[in-house]
């Protein structure tokens, strides 16, 4: 997992527009594996700590937990959930995560990492626990960010995304540009929509998707034979260029 640093703008928008905005509970969710939710997650949950906001970070995403893995935490048993079980938060210090350009915080970022067996999320399927859990949660925590597992994975395994966003104030819908397909969008769509959720918003993950620049760069080197002098000073240019290096 790639770390978003928490002073970047497109982060500071993503959270200007939920958190700061009274919101929560927020589910980070995707169409398909690999779009960027838990770089996201993870990242607006060290932004609210930043904030100085008491946050809890929970791993949902049980088929490809990767939260406790990244932060290096051990896989709980998730007994007992609706009533916050001291010994099932990880508490993760900001000292390497914190960037100098926000005062740090003295709260430490609690996580709940996803469970040590796929079975241990069964409790979560029976009726009214999953409100529960996040009712406990919301008196111990100001603000509450899950990452799911995607929309379109459907297994025994996983806890279906829509119903954990269903049961939070806000989600949020990260999309990898370029490789996530309109079907597969508007499947998705679907899925939340049938459940009454109203997205907070919707983030596109340009990771495969270079600028303009970039491109530009790319064909220069077509040319390297023949006029490599202008081209050496084309590709300056070029990396200079905030026109040219605007995001698609």
């Amino acid at each position: 997992m790639n770390e978003l640093p928490i002073h970047y703008a497109e982060l500071e928008s993503i959270y200007s527009q939920t958190i700061d905005c009274g919101v929560r509970s927020l589910a980070i969710t995707a169409c398909n594996s690999g779009e960027g939710t838990t770089t996201l997650a993870c990242a607006l949950a060290k932004r609210s700590q930043a904030g100085g906001h008491k946050t809890l970070l929970v791993d949902m995403n049980f088929c490809h937990p990767s939260i406790g893995p990244e932060l290096g935490l051990e896989p709980g048993s998730w007994k007992h959930l609706d009533n916050l079980l001291a010994d099932q938060i990880s508490l993760v210090e900001d000292s390497n995560t914190v960037s100098t350009y926000l005062p740090k915080s003295a709260i430490p970022l609690a996580v709940l990492p996803a469970p040590s067996t796929p079975t241990g999320n069964l409790i979560l399927r029976e009726k009214g626990y999953l409100a529960r859990c996040m009712e406990a949660w919301l008196k111990e925590y100001e603000i509450v960010i899950v990452d799911t597992s995607p929309l379109n994975a459907i297994n025994r395994h996983n806890l279906p995304a829509e119903r954990i966003c269903s049961q939070c104030e806000g989600t949020v819908l990260t999309v990898l540009a370029g490789v996530t397909k309109q079907g597969q969008l508007q499947s998705a769509m679907e899925r939340l929509t049938g459940h009454g959720i109203q997205l907070s918003g919707c983030v596109f993950n340009d990771r495969y998707c270079p600028t303009l620049a970039e491109e530009l760069i790319r064909e220069t080197y077509r040319f390297q034979r023949w006029l490599p002098s202008m081209m050496s000073s084309l590709r300056v240019k070029l990396r200079q260029s905030t026109l040219f290096n605007l995001s698609t």
